[in-house]
């Protein structure tokens, strides 16, 4: 730990702003955390992976029974797991292409190319 000291005072200067969606899904005991997490937050309400990892984290979701404080590296792992496992799902329901796809860009001095093929071509 760092240096510590007393306090002589402290004042809230101003009320916490609590995302919409999330207060839902706190408040809801009977939603299921992988429903909450990718649909309602995700998806529905647009919260951010980080933030949707401190509720993880923090136990805040699902079932009332079933709620448990998470160690951070395991709520990272699994909050990316629900969240790659409802993309996938959507993906699958996108129509197939017929044609050859190349994209491309560059973030952080990383150059991602992305080539797309038709299903036809793969299953020759």
């Amino acid at each position: 730990m760092g240096p510590s000291g007393i306090t002589e005072k402290i004042r809230i200067t101003e009320n916490t702003k609590i995302h919409p969606k999330v207060e839902y899904v706190v408040s809801d005991t009977d939603l299921n955390a992988t429903e909450a997490i990718s649909e309602y937050l995700y998806f529905k309400g647009h919260v951010p992976e980080s933030t949707i990892k401190r509720i993880f984290s923090a136990g805040l979701l699902g079932q009332k029974t079933r709620r448990r404080i998470v160690p951070t590296r395991w709520s990272i792992t699994a909050v990316d797991d629900i969240i790659s496992k409802a993309l996938i799902k959507e993906i699958k329901r996108f129509p197939e292409i017929n044609d050859y796809r190349i994209f491309e860009n560059t973030y952080l001095d990383n150059h991602f190319k992305i080539l797309l093929f038709p299903v036809n071509l793969l299953t020759r």
